[in-house]
Parts: structure tokens; C-alpha cells; sequence
């Protein structure tokens, strides 16, 4: 963890726990799960491999699980044990790059930048699941490939409006 003072991980192990991990005194506890549902592998551009990837915020407050090369992700805060926004980033071609995903700071705040289309980037309040990106929140239906149902589940905004 970047902003602990000890050698501290979070660590994600393949059945989909989280598991903090101090490395100076070798201790180790579950701290949540996740709900994030295993996607189907393209046949297309075999070398992109759909997998999940971590991500923490600087304080180890929120976990960032993500499907690189996928489309469906969420934030779990790691003290309430909780997901906070669930995630969909669209179903034009997310085989072809990592899911967009970071954690930021501003005024106090731990927020979320994510994918929500193919071409756009939206930020959300990491505690609360606002989405701090007031526009129309609706995809540009031009570009979405399918009316297949999403395989993630329905993305989550508290949207101040």
C-alpha cells in the first residue's frame, strides 16, 4: 500500500478473496470478496486474456476489481465490507484493453475514474458510489454492439440529479 509506513499488500487470490497482508510481521487476514462474475473469453485477439486485476486506493480504505479485457468491474470498501459501484464498461469491443479504471484524491475525497463506454471516462465518489460526472449518464447507442443483457451486474450511481 503506497500510503502505509509498513510493508503492506492487498492481495487478490484466484477463488476472489481479498487478503491484507503485512509482510513485516507476516500476518494476514481476509478483508472481502468479490462479486465481480468471470467473462467469457473472446475468440477474437486470443492475445488479450480476460482476467481480473486489482487496484487499492493510496489509504487501503477501497479495492478496485476490475475484468482487463472484460466489461464488468466494482469498488469495495474494505472497512464496511461492502461494494460501493458496481461496474459495466460497455459491450463495444472491451476485449481489446484493459478495463480504464484509477483511484484519485481531491478535497478529502477518494474518488473513482472507470470506463462507461467504449469512449468515455466517468468519475465516481468511491464511499458513496455518486457519480461526480454531471451528463447524461446514457450510452451512446450507436456504438453498443448487442442487446445481449449485461453479464455484470447493474452498475450502481447514487447520481445527484
Amino acid at each position: 500500500m503506497s500510503g502505509a509506513r509498513r510493508s503492506q499488500w492487498l492481495l487478490l487470490t484466484t477463488p476472489g478473496d481479498l487478503v491484507w497482508f503485512d509482510a513485516d510481521s507476516g500476518t494476514k487476514r481476509t478483508v472481502g470478496a468479490t462479486t465481480v462474475p468471470a467473462e467469457p473469453q473472446p475468440g477474437v485477439w486470443r492475445e488479450n486474456v480476460v482476467c481480473r486485476r486489482l487496484h487499492a486506493s493510496r489509504d487501503g480504505r477501497f479495492a478496485g476489481v476490475v475484468n482487463d479485457y472484460g466489461r464488468c468491474g466494482e469498488v469495495i470498501d474494505l472497512e464496511a465490507r461492502r461494494v460501493t459501484l458496481a461496474l459495466d464498461g460497455g459491450d463495444y469491443h472491451p476485449y481489446t484493453d484493459p478495463f480504464s479504471f484509477a483511484f484519485t484524491e481531491h478535497e478529502g475525497r477518494t474518488l473513482v475514474v472507470h470506463r462507461t463506454a467504449w469512449n468515455r471516462l466517468d468519475v465516481s465518489d468511491a464511499l458513496t458510489g455518486e457519480l461526480l460526472t454531471l451528463r447524461d449518464p446514457g450510452i451512446d447507442t450507436a456504438w453498443t454492439t448487442s442487446t445481449v443483457r449485461s453479464p455484470c451486474p447493474a452498475p450502481r450511481h447514487s447520481d445527484r440529479r
